[in-house]
């Protein structure tokens, strides 16, 4: 099929899919939320994934509050996006809790989403802030953490780098490079102690590895979906980008899962060569195909 036509028919089938959405009630959306939450909580893949990031739904999409509150309450990591509206780029970054949904701005899909100048460990880092991770430029992956001076100092020392965080009693601290041409980045204090799961007892030096990056499991959010993966999203192309880096990224790649109502299955989604299968489509009648 040729691209003019290829954009014809996802035209066409969006506007046929969001008639098809705003006949659904509230009622029924509920239903099949709740089905599909269960049917995710019992899955092999989700009960297996230690990082699973998750899109935070509007009201044409399967309710995904209850699936962020399992995640929290098994003790996963959880990843939410974070849309440049400006482009196609979209971060997933990390949530510290379901309570804090409420309290984060909202765009103008009217969806919570962490501001940008929130800093918050990014999904495909490698347990960095995206700030710390273009500081030490990637070019070491063993960091030995130094603490002294009774937690007034903190030095995070690569083989040829060392950052030197000062700046504790104000809530932020600032990170110079002891050897470059005067680089100077901040990022929340927070993030320091985060970083190494536990605050290391001062004058203690040793090995440290920061946490593996990546995901395990991304549900997947879009318009229509038939049954062999094909996806029709909203026509941005942030998940179709990310995906495409997530495969760029990590050596194992993470398995994707998308929430749909059934009424989103379609025969056949029209597709072209940008866009990006997911491994399996879960609605209430997927267990019998």
């Amino acid at each position: 099929m040729a691209a003019a036509a290829v954009r014809g028919a996802k035209r066409s089938l969006r506007a046929e899919l969001k008639q098809r959405l705003r006949a659904l009630s509230a009622e029924e959306r509920l239903r099949q939320s709740h089905l599909l939450t269960q049917q995710v909580i019992a899955h092999s893949q989700y009960q297996k994934s230690k990082r699973i990031s998750i899109f935070l739904s509007m009201q044409d999409e399967i309710d995904t509050e209850e699936i962020i509150r399992d995640i929290f309450l098994q003790g996963k990591a959880c990843f939410i996006p974070r849309y440049q509206f400006q482009s196609s780029h979209m971060d997933m970054v990390r949530l510290a809790s379901p309570e804090e949904i409420s309290s984060l701005p909202k765009t103008s899909w009217n969806i919570h989403q962490p501001g940008e100048g929130d800093v918050r460990e990014e999904a495909l880092s490698t347990g960095l802030t995206n700030t710390m991770k273009n500081a030490v430029r990637e070019r070491t992956t063993l960091l030995t953490l130094c603490v002294s001076g009774g937690g007034k100092e903190e030095s995070l020392c690569t083989s040829c780098r060392s950052l030197r965080l000062t700046g504790f009693g104000c809530g932020r601290a600032r990170v110079d490079w002891c050897e470059s041409e005067g680089e100077t980045v901040s990022w929340a204090l927070k993030e320091a102690w985060d970083l190494h799961e536990q605050r290391p007892e001062v004058g203690h030096c040793g090995g440290w590895i920061p946490r593996q990056g990546g995901l395990d499991l991304i549900f997947v959010p879009g318009l229509g979906f038939d049954t062999h993966g094909n996806r029709l999203g909203r026509g941005k192309g942030y998940y179709d980008a990310y995906l495409k880096r997530c495969w760029q990224h990590q050596e194992v790649k993470p398995y994707t899962l998308a929430l749909a109502f059934k009424e989103q299955i379609c025969p056949q989604v029209p597709v072209d060569e940008n866009d990006m299968k997911v491994d399996e489509v879960l609605y209430e009648d997927s267990s019998t195909c």
